[in-house]
């Protein structure tokens, strides 16, 4: 039988990773939509974590994995999630944040403003005062929008912490060339996965494939 993973998130979001995730690895997901995300940019922190408590409620306990798709709800959500359901494995989408400011002198977070509203990301950034952290919101993905949020970033890494920008992380790394790396999170979470599942050597291939 087909391990079960759950992933939540709004249409984008659940499908760039729930499709991720089934074709790369043996398990079933389960898509599961955060209704009411369309008007997100106006929901407060607890909105979006009693969303994501009310629809994930009917699965915890009962799967293997649940996946938060977008970095809002994972900010959100995530810890409550773990303390309602303790014995529940839990992974998401901007989980690996901390990681790319140890590594890193100077990040520009690609983000909606909502991201950069929550309270655990506020925390993280405060975690690391040597780092020069910068976010920029796109209002749409156009060639000059995306030159307008990167010409001023001179080195370091740029992050997709929304799902849907990995439609156009190729136009974005070309905006920024050798000045800096463009980096998402679908590996990170992946591996998250993997290890949730006590899988072994699925790294995100096919993935880096059909970007390549």
């Amino acid at each position: 039988m087909l391990r079960k993973v759950v992933v939540f998130g709004d249409k984008r979001g659940k499908d760039i990773i729930g499709d991720m995730i089934e074709n790369e690895l043996p398990v079933e997901v389960i898509k599961v939509d955060d209704i009411g995300n369309n008007a997100k940019g106006d929901a407060s922190e607890s909105e979006i974590r009693e969303r994501a408590i009310a629809a994930l409620t009917p699965y915890m306990g009962k799967v293997d994995v649940v996946v938060l798709a977008n970095a809002d709800v994972m900010l959100a959500a995530e810890d409550s999630l773990k303390r309602m359901w303790p014995k529940q494995r839990i992974v998401g989408y901007g989980k690996n944040l901390p990681n790319i400011f140890r590594n890193e002198n100077a990040v520009r977070i690609l983000a909606p403003n909502i991201v950069k509203r929550m309270t655990k990301y506020r925390k993280i950034k405060i975690d690391y005062p040597n780092v020069d952290i910068s976010e920029r919101c796109l209002k749409n993905y156009s060639e000059s929008e995306i030159a307008k949020n990167l010409g001023d970033f001179r080195g370091g890494t740029v992050v997709l912490c929304a799902v849907d920008l990995i439609r156009v992380k190729r136009e974005i790394q070309e905006k920024v060339k050798w000045r800096a790396t463009v980096v998402d999170m679908r590996e990170s979470m992946l591996r998250d996965v993997c290890l949730a599942l006590g899988l072994k050597g699925l790294d995100g291939r096919r993935t880096r494939e059909l970007e390549g």
